[in-house]
């Protein structure tokens, strides 16, 4: 539910689900999903790359921080699929 609330839900719990991510408490995916949307929000790049948007008929990756590494953070985060293949599955979508 708060995934898809408000920015200032978001303010309020992604910090505190950030430490349960390492406890298995929280899931690393809809952690991940919910910094994205609050980074992006606030004007920050988003770390996991999980928010696209449509520009000239294509999908791109809103404003990603530190690309080189976001594979990284994202099996980190137990994402199942790599970056890479995740923006290729817009590819299909109408945009």
């Amino acid at each position: 539910m708060v995934q898809h609330s408000n920015l200032e839900a978001w303010r309020r719990f992604v910090p505190v689900l950030e430490p349960l991510v390492a406890t298995g408490e929280v899931d690393g995916q809809s952690y991940a999903l919910m910094y994205d949307r609050l980074a992006l929000a606030e004007m920050r790049p988003q770390r996991y790359g999980s928010q696209v948007t449509c520009q000239n008929g294509e999908w791109v990756v809103l404003n990603l921080e530190a690309p080189e590494s976001v594979e990284e953070r994202r099996r980190e985060m137990g994402f199942a699929e790599s970056h890479a293949d995740y923006v290729a599955g817009f590819k299909s979508m109408p945009c």
